[in-house]
């Protein structure tokens, strides 16, 4: 786990937002799946940012391209409840079958 990605995390605990906010994207250009699903969750919430859905699912699905379970099932809940307004089941379906080839039970 990188120095960077510990600085977002503590700073969340803190709710420090806007500095972890800085640290995840930092993280997240390095290339570390997990600082781009808090990303994508921060997004979510509006939390340290703007409320947007759409960033939310460009950070899953960035993070879903490296492997990130978590990301890949975040992503497969999005479709398939059309939190963006775009309900899709077959892509639902595809992000579940990769989770759930990767071992989540859930999936």
């Amino acid at each position: 786990m990188s120095t960077v990605f510990k600085e977002g995390v503590s700073a969340y605990e803190s709710k420090a937002y806007p500095e972890a906010y800085y640290h995840f994207e930092e993280a997240a250009k390095e290339k570390n799946p997990d600082a781009m699903v808090n990303l994508a969750i921060m997004h979510m919430k509006g939390v340290g940012c703007e409320r947007d859905l759409q960033s939310a699912k460009e950070w899953f699905a960035q993070a879903a391209t490296l492997e990130n379970t978590h990301a890949m099932m975040s992503l497969a809940h999005f479709y398939e409840k059309g939190l963006d307004g775009k309900q899709d089941s077959e892509k639902a379906l595809e992000y579940f079958r990769q989770a759930a080839d990767r071992g989540v039970v859930e999936a």
